[in-house]
């Protein structure tokens, strides 16, 4: 039996999306390959995984809070105390010390191409440590065929031993009750009646919150029971001055157990970022039954093409066109995309088949 070793830092209780993919792929990963490998997931925090299967150890580093110490220091303790076959780190970058015998997952190579979003440390840094974890890697695994060719582009690799697979979307993901949405909604002291389009992430100068707050307030300016609500932590300074308006409502977070209940209130979400290695929130969005908005470009374009409202470019006119013309038509637009969404629901974004593919790329392989 091939024992694994799993970086799982992010598995943790401030849920990133690294965190969410892999938690969900591992709960359904680990079951299906009980046969033929056993992993050893390590995390930081205590998380309770959900895995019916025994071919698994969870262990708990508590030391550091800082992942790159963890990673280098923590991790590397533990891994001197077990005995394992193979290292595989989900989040961009291996150890210090890791062997040549390692998988990775690569999710975007954003630092390459929106320097904006990162300091020169930082960009140096993910430049130096990604052409590291890539000579000690076997394979790569990415979240879509564009981050595979950005990849490529940018670092080269082995084309036949880069393997993309989309993320599923987890079952709790579903519309609301209206008594929930009721109940959100009287929370935050939106009415029922108003038109509620809304963000969720970290507002990064890609993600363009500027656009769509401005396209907003015209919107608002002909719909005045229309409102915004945004949910992410400010990485774009230019947007704090942007908020201050009576129709905009921002948290830097909300509670795990409201993201549904966000997503299931909303008429519509926007997502209009010129960089996505995949897009996890316009997916979580539509199994909530709300149309998303996003630009026609890198993995939206690919993966959400026929299942979302797309625009060209990040611009106010072309973004308030489109909302003015989605809730002109709502009813039409949402059958004709729900329609297309309910089918690759269940036979593409589904994390029983994506663990059906990571497990038929480990044994390829490994056995």
């Amino acid at each position: 039996m091939i024992k694994i070793a799993v970086d799982s830092y992010f598995i943790r209780n401030d849920f990133t999306g690294v965190g969410r993919y892999l938690k969900n792929l591992l709960e359904n990963l680990v079951p299906i390959s009980r046969n033929d490998f056993y992993f050893y997931i390590i995390l930081r925090d205590d998380m309770e995984l959900n895995i019916k299967s025994d071919n698994y150890e969870k262990i708990v580093l508590k030391e550091f809070n800082h992942y790159s110490l963890w990673q280098n220091i923590a991790l590397k303790g533990m891994l001197k105390k077990i005995d394992y076959d193979v290292l595989w780190s989900p989040n961009y970058i291996l150890p210090l010390f890791s062997r040549k015998n390692s998988l990775l997952t690569i999710h975007d190579v954003s630092w390459k191409v929106l320097k904006q979003d990162y300091s020169l440390f930082n960009r140096l840094y993910r430049d130096f440590m990604t052409k590291r974890s890539l000579k000690k890697s076997r394979a790569v695994f990415t979240v879509s065929e564009f981050t595979k060719k950005e990849l490529l582009r940018y670092y080269g690799f082995k084309q036949d031993l880069v393997f993309p697979v989309y993320h599923g979307i987890e079952d709790k993901f579903k519309s609301s009750s209206n008594s929930e949405i009721n109940k959100f909604r009287e929370k935050y002291n939106i009415s029922k009646q108003a038109k509620l389009i809304g963000y969720i992430g970290s507002i990064f100068k890609r993600r363009n919150l500027d656009v769509l707050i401005k396209s907003f307030l015209r919107f608002n300016k002909i719909d005045d029971n229309s409102r915004l609500f945004i949910v992410g932590k400010i990485f774009d300074l230019r947007i704090k001055e942007l908020l201050n308006n009576k129709n905009i409502i921002y948290l830097e977070r909300i509670n795990e157990d409201e993201i549904i209940d966000f997503f299931s209130s909303l008429d519509l979400f926007v997502y209009i970022s010129d960089y996505e290695g995949f897009g996890l929130p316009p997916l979580e969005a539509l199994s909530c039954n709300t149309i998303p908005v996003l630009l026609n470009k890198t993995s939206l374009k690919e993966v959400f093409n026929d299942i979302s409202i797309l625009i060209d470019n990040a611009d106010e006119n072309e973004l308030f066109n489109k909302i003015s013309l989605f809730f002109n038509n709502k009813k039409s637009i949402e059958i004709e995309i729900f329609e297309r969404f309910e089918r690759l629901r269940i036979n593409v974004f589904n994390w029983r088949i994506t663990a059906d593919k990571y497990y038929e790329v480990l044994k390829e392989l490994y056995l």
